[in-house]
C-alpha cells in the first residue's frame, strides 16, 4: 500500500485530518487535537496538542495551551511545553524563548537562550533535581552552565555542583575560561573554578582583545587582563584603550592626550589636546590648532604646524597647511610643494590631485606625471587610469608613465582586467588592449569582461580574444 492510499484509509478510519509525510511522519488530527503517525500508521504520541509542526533533524515542535516544546522521533517531550517561542534544532541547538521576569525596580531578566540537544548533566537523576531547583538552566557550555533561581544567578556542573552562590544579579556565560558577573550593578570576573580574580567594582567591563578588557568606574577607564589584574588603572577618559599598537596607546586624561606603554606608565611628556588613533603605527596629534604625527614611542616625526591632517595610508598621510596640501612619508618628510587645493589616498604607486578643478596623478616621489588637465580621473588599477575631458565628455587612459594611449574619445570607459578594457561609444561597447588598440570592434549592445579568454557579448554571445563567435 503507497502513503497515498494509506493516508486516504487512516482518514476514513480514525482522522479528521492527515498532512502528508515529511521526514518519515505524517501530522494528524483527531477531535481537534494533533498527534503525529510514522509510515506504519502507528500513532507517536497521544493526540492532545493544539498544534504541531513537521519533525526537522529528529525534533518535532509541539504547541499546547499556547506554549511550545519539543518532541523526539519517539514521541517523548524532550523539553518541558513552556516557551513563547522555539525554532528549529539546527546543529545540535534550538532557540526557545521564555516569558522574562521584573524584579520591583522593574530590572527585565529575559530569557533566550539556546536549548541543547542533549542536557549535559552527567545523569538524569541530576538533571531531574537541578530541574526542581532552578527557575532556569542554560546550556552547557565546557562542562559549566548559567542557572537562576528567585531571581539570582549563578554557574552550576555538569555534577550539578554549584561552582559558585546563586548570588549574582546578572552573569555572562563562560568565554576562554572567564565569566563576567553582576552584583549590585557592579561587574567582575570570575574564573572556571568560580573564584572572584578581580573585585566586583566595575560599572563596564568591555569585550577582550588581545588578552586585555577596557573596564569603566564612573567615567574613568583602564584595563585588565585575563587573570584579572589591572595593568592601566582607571583613571583615563578614553574608552578604546585596548587598542594597543606594538605596546603603545594613546589615551585621554582631563582635557589632555598622552602615550602609554602596556603597563600604564607614560612615555611621552607632551600633552595634546586632540589625538585620532594609531594608524599603521602612527598618530595624529594637536596642540594649539596645530597638527602634527607622533610614532609609538611618542616621538614627533613632524612639527606640530599644519593646519590640518588626514591619517596615513599606504605609507603617505596628506597635510594641510594655509589653505593648500600635500603629503609626508613616514619619516616626516614633505615629499612634494604644499601647493594642490585636493588630494587622495596614494593607490597602487599614485595619487590623484587637483588644482584649480583640474586633475592630475603624482607618483611616490611627490612628481607629477601627468599634466593637471583633467575634469576627473579614477584610481589607477591594472597599471592604467581611467581620465575624462568634460570639453568633449569623453573618457580615455593613460599608462603609470602618464601617457594617454587612446584618444580622449569614448562615452565611457572600463577599468582593465586582465590586458582589455570594456569600451563604448554612444550605445555600442567593445574592448581595447594595453596599448589602446580596439582589438575588439566596438559594436556590441553589451559586454561583461574576459574570464578564462572569453567575454559575454550582446546577443547571448561569446567571443574569444581575437572577436571570434564560439558557439
Amino acid at each position: 500500500m503507497n502513503k497515498t492510499e494509506f493516508k486516504s484509509e487512516y482518514v476514513s478510519r480514525n482522522g479528521e485530518e492527515v498532512c502528508n509525510f515529511v521526514n518519515g511522519f505524517a501530522k494528524v488530527k483527531l477531535n481537534r487535537k494533533w498527534s503525529f503517525i510514522d509510515t506504519n500508521g502507528n500513532e507517536i504520541t497521544d493526540f492532545k496538542y493544539d498544534g504541531v509542526c513537521n519533525f526537522v533533524n529528529g525534533f518535532a515542535r509541539v504547541m499546547l495551551n499556547n506554549k511550545w516544546g519539543f518532541i523526539d522521533t519517539n514521541g517523548n517531550e524532550i523539553t518541558p511545553i513552556i516557551y513563547n517561542q522555539v525554532d528549529n534544532f539546527d546543529n545540535g541547538y534550538a532557540f526557545v524563548k521564555l516569558q522574562g521576569k521584573i524584579d520591583i525596580s522593574n530590572n527585565f531578566i529575559p530569557y533566550y537562550e539556546k536549548f541543547p540537544c542533549t542536557s549535559g548533566f552527567i545523569s538524569k537523576e541530576i538533571e531531574e533535581i537541578c530541574m526542581r531547583k532552578y527557575n532556569y538552566i542554560g546550556p552547557f557550555i565546557c562542562g559549566i552552565a548559567k542557572v537562576c533561581s528567585d531571581n539570582k544567578f549563578g554557574f552550576i556542573n555538569s555534577y550539578g555542583k554549584e561552582i559558585t552562590m546563586i548570588k549574582y544579579d546578572n552573569v555572562c556565560e563562560f568565554e576562554n575560561g572567564i565569566a563576567k558577573v553582576m552584583l549590585d550593578n557592579k561587574w567582575g570576573i570570575i574564573d572556571i573554578n568560580g573564584n572572584e580574580i578581580t573585585e566586583i567594582k566595575y560599572d563596564e567591563i568591555s569585550i577582550f582583545k588581545r588578552d586585555m578588557a577596557p573596564v569603566r568606574i564612573n567615567n574613568e577607564y583602564g584595563l585588565i587582563n585575563k587573570q584579572g589584574i589591572e595593568i592601566v588603572k582607571p583613571k583615563y577618559n578614553y574608552d578604546n584603550i585596548n587598542q594597543f599598537i606594538n605596546g603603545r596607546q594613546v589615551v585621554e586624561h582631563g582635557d589632555k592626550w598622552k602615550v602609554i606603554d602596556i603597563n600604564g606608565k607614560k612615555t611621552t611628556s607632551t600633552g595634546y589636546r586632540g589625538y585620532f588613533g594609531f594608524a599603521n603605527g602612527i598618530a595624529r596629534v594637536m596642540l594649539q590648532d596645530k597638527w602634527g604625527f607622533i610614532d609609538i614611542n611618542g616621538k614627533e616625526i613632524t612639527k606640530l604646524k599644519y593646519d590640518g591632517a588626514n591619517d596615513f595610508v599606504n605609507g603617505f598621510a596628506e597635510v594641510k597647511l594655509n589653505d593648500k596640501w600635500g603629503y609626508i612619508d613616514t619619516n616626516g618628510n614633505e615629499i612634494a610643494e604644499i601647493k594642490y587645493d585636493g588630494v587622495f589616498h596614494f593607490v597602487n604607486g599614485f595619487a590623484m590631485v587637483m588644482l584649480n578643478n583640474k586633475f592630475g596623478f603624482i607618483n611616490e616621489s611627490g612628481n607629477e606625471i601627468t599634466e593637471l588637465k583633467y575634469d576627473n580621473a579614477w584610481d589607477f588599477c591594472n597599471g592604467f587610469a581611467r581620465v575624462k575631458l568634460n570639453d568633449y565628455d569623453k573618457f580615455g587612459f593613460i599608462n603609470e608613465d602618464g601617457n594617454e594611449i587612446t584618444e580622449i574619445k569614448y562615452d565611457n570607459a572600463y577599468p582593465f582586467k586582465n590586458g582589455l578594457a570594456p569600451v563604448q561609444i554612444y550605445d555600442k561597447r567593445g574592448f581595447i588592449d594595453e596599448n589602446g588598440n580596439e582589438i575588439i570592434p566596438v559594436m556590441y549592445d553589451g559586454v561583461t569582461p574576459f574570464e578564462n579568454g572569453y567575454s559575454n557579448v550582446g546577443l547571448c554571445k561569446k567571443i574569444d580574444t581575437k572577436g571570434n563567435y564560439i558557439s
